[in-house]
């Protein structure tokens, strides 16, 4: 008799003869059926108490099973579809109410009987009926038809989905980096939609279908389904966007630079709007987020970052889509495929954002800055006793530029501007203040990214860490040093951080972020009168914007009177010149009397990384220049000569020339210098001094007036060392009239 084994593990005879031994087939048979119930009984009973089933663990499948084990392998099929019918339900119902679980809601779950299908090509849908689209995008079909060989978006409407699943869309976007030699007029299908980097010159000089003449690197995106494609670059900061005009032939519209091309200005978005409700043709153009405090009155804002919006109403106003710019360098996008009734896709975040970073070590990063900080003065910098004065000027940029920068600039003073990311980019524009930093000497300091308050860890690192990195990305020149803490009108603005207490440095996040990225943090602990050398974190400042000429005059003088000692002089551009404040006039007086004092050797007027290094014992300062005229080694000037320890022009226009080098010291990097030239004539004559780079982010001169005295006279002008590549800045001296004149000293002091 010949035994044959069934799927399950039976032993059956095929019935021919006598069954041999059939007391052990029996045995056998029994304890096979034994161990299949066992283990239908284990797997059910699982799939029950996932459920919260507290019934028989057999109640709903009894038939099922017995049938099976009664009959054997014939009756495995009508378990399998037994449990096919009353399994998805009960999975879907755990998912629909598991939190954990982050890409079923439970609205999604409640509307189906079972999961939401993949599309498939080919296949008949009901209106209504809810697939997962090649995006990953859940989407109900609008009516009953029978799909095609590939997906069309405009079979379907896009349906509501669980909020968070935009984190896992954000990473689906991120691509990676685009292949070398990609043809971008060929990217429009569903596999390749996201954001792609182009990061290397080479990959980017080898793509083809980018804009005409541009290939700086950047990122690349593709959406889904509408056939639209955008191009932002990293260092020209230009915004590119091209369609297709047509789906079938794949044709694209010519690529648009919306910085320049003729797009509508919309002006600021008003406080409180919901930005689901723009996507008409009224509001297409590009709009500004004012600030950041604008931004967070407004609803189905991706974050409250100031930046642009710029929204699109396309294919004959059936489709939307909207574009988000921060002024952090943030890229966000989202569309609607139907405008009745508008359900808008999850905003994704096209550049992904850095996790909130862990303080370690605060205390040693601080250090670690500050002397980095000193170090950009070459040394100790010397007032030989005499009281050090900075003048600081708050926010108001474009007030600064246009009231402030020409009356400082006429009498050579250096100072220092507070800054916000987004008030700058708001107002003059990086380019503008990196050019005062650089030519003027108008020190940049960090002053957060919006000016308002922060509590949480990440509003925190945005308002501190971000702030400083997106200066430094946005003014390469620009290095950061110093921290001067926004007036945000909130008691403890930075989540119990109060920058007049010593502990708050060291027991607040806060506290921790700030020393761990600056190399000075300014405060209200230090007073405003605190002794050269002491410590300098935290010290304070004195107010002058509501001040009298001769209470100016007063605050100064007591600085005389102490000494060795810094003083803060602090304004706000958009609030001088205003009723019940100090004129502008005034303040032209208050600037022409301290440049009179420090010309006087009264004192002097200087940065804020040079306070970080104050000596009040001596009077040294490091010199990029060799000083007094003993011969002129370095120097080359046709018909210029040497003795008496000066040089002599000739009765020309020649120019007298050398370079202050740095290359041998880069630590002196971003630091401010005051080129010192003290000349004298025996007519009237004037006298330029020309500045500039190999690079030209350094250009600065100024034609100054010598009387015809014979006396000695101190020409000033002052810039900032640039973080470049550069390795020295070249100096040009000569009478602009051919008119003899003497050079006695030609120095780039540290300030």
């Amino acid at each position: 008799m010949a035994i044959a084994t069934t799927p399950l593990g039976f032993q059956k005879p095929d019935g021919n003869e006598l069954v041999r031994n059939g007391n052990d087939t029996i045995a056998l048979n029994a304890q096979k059926s034994q161990e299949l119930f066992v283990n239908a009984r284990a797997r059910l009973a699982s799939l029950e108490a996932k459920a919260d089933f507290t019934g028989d663990p057999l109640e709903l499948n009894d038939s099922a099973v017995a049938e099976t084990l009664t009959t054997g392998v014939e009756s495995q099929a009508a378990l399998e579809a037994r449990l096919e019918v009353q399994v998805p339900p009960v999975v879907a119902g755990v998912i629909a109410t598991d939190p954990t679980v982050l890409e079923s809601a439970a609205t999604m779950a409640a509307s189906t009987a079972g999961l939401v299908p993949v599309f498939k090509s080919s296949t008949a849908y009901t209106a209504g009926q809810k697939v997962i689209a090649p995006s990953g995008d859940v989407v109900a079909a609008k009516v009953n038809f029978t799909s095609g060989a590939s997906y069309s978006i405009s079979n379907w409407n896009p349906s509501t989905q669980d909020g968070r699943i935009g984190t896992l869309e954000s990473i689906k976007w991120q691509r990676g980096e685009l292949p070398a030699s990609t043809n971008l007029d060929t990217m429009y299908n569903a596999t390749e939609v996201g954001a792609w980097k182009i990061s290397t010159a080479p990959a980017a000089n080898s793509i083809t279908g980018l804009p005409a003449g541009e290939n700086a690197l950047g990122v690349f995106t593709l959406d889904p389904g509408i056939g639209f494609q955008t191009y932002r670059t990293y260092s020209t900061g230009k915004f590119w966007v091209r369609s297709l005009s047509s789906v079938t032939s794949h044709t694209w519209t010519a690529w648009k630079d919306l910085n320049i091309d003729a797009v509508p200005q919309k002006g600021n978005i008003a406080n409180s709007t919901d930005l689901n409700a723009m996507y008409t043709a009224a509001h297409e153009g590009v709009w500004n987020v004012a600030s950041s405090t604008a931004a967070a009155t407004m609803t189905n804002l991706p974050e409250a970052r100031a930046g642009k919006i710029h929204v699109f109403n396309i294919a004959g106003g059936s489709i939307a889509a909207q574009w988000f710019m921060t002024y952090a360098g943030g890229l966000w996008y989202r569309s609607v495929a139907n405008l009745t009734g508008p359900v808008w896709n999850a905003w994704t975040n096209l550049i992904a954002t850095a996790p909130v970073p862990v303080v370690t070590e605060p205390g040693l990063k601080h250090q670690v800055r500050a002397n980095t900080a000193k170090a950009v003065s070459g040394g100790p910098l010397g007032t030989g006793g005499k009281p050090f004065i900075i003048l600081r000027f708050d926010d108001w940029h474009t007030e600064f530029g246009t009231n402030v920068a020409p009356i400082l600039q006429s009498y050579d003073m250096p100072c220092i501007m507070a800054c916000t990311v987004d008030m700058v980019a708001a107002s003059v524009g990086a380019a503008q203040i990196q050019s005062w930093h650089v030519n003027d000497g108008f020190q940049v300091v960090n002053h957060s990214y919006s000016h308002g308050p922060a509590s949480t860890d990440a509003q925190l690192v945005h308002e501190i860490i971000e702030s400083a990195d997106a200066h430094e990305t946005n003014m390469p020149a620009v290095k950061i040093h110093t921290w001067t803490m926004p007036g945000t009108g909130a008691g403890t603005p930075y989540g119990g951080y109060i920058d007049s207490t010593e502990e708050a440095a060291y027991n607040t996040t806060a506290g921790k972020l700030l020393y761990s990225r600056h190399g000075h943090v300014a405060g209200a602990r230090g007073g405003w009168l605190p002794r050269q050398g002491g410590i300098v974190d935290g010290q304070g400042h004195t107010t002058f914007e509501s001040s009298t000429v001769a209470a100016f005059q007063d605050l100064v003088n007591s600085a005389k009177k102490a000494g060795a000692v810094s003083l803060t002089m602090m304004a706000h551009p958009g609030v001088l010149g205003t009723a019940g404040k100090m004129s502008w006039a005034d303040f032209g007086t208050c600037m022409a009397w301290l440049a009179g004092e420090r010309d006087a050797g009264n004192l002097m007027v200087g940065t804020a990384t040079g306070m970080l290094a104050l000596d009040s014992t001596t009077s040294y300062r490091h010199n990029l220049l060799t000083g007094v005229f003993n011969s002129l080694d370095g120097w080359t000037g046709s018909g210029w000569t040497v003795g008496g320890g000066f040089a002599t022009s000739p009765a020309s226009t020649a120019t007298l020339s050398t370079t202050g080098r740095w290359d041998a010291c880069p630590s002196v990097k971003g630091g401010a210098r005051e080129v010192y030239v003290r000349v004298r004539s025996s007519a009237a004559n004037s006298v330029k001094v020309r500045l500039s780079t190999v690079s030209t982010v350094l250009t600065k001169e100024k034609t100054f007036a010598v009387p015809g005295d014979g006396a000695w006279h101190d020409l000033r002008i002052f810039f900032s060392v640039p973080h470049s590549a550069d390795v020295g800045a070249s100096i040009y001296i000569n009478s602009t009239t051919g008119v003899t004149f003497d050079v006695q000293q030609a120095n780039m002091y540290a300030v």
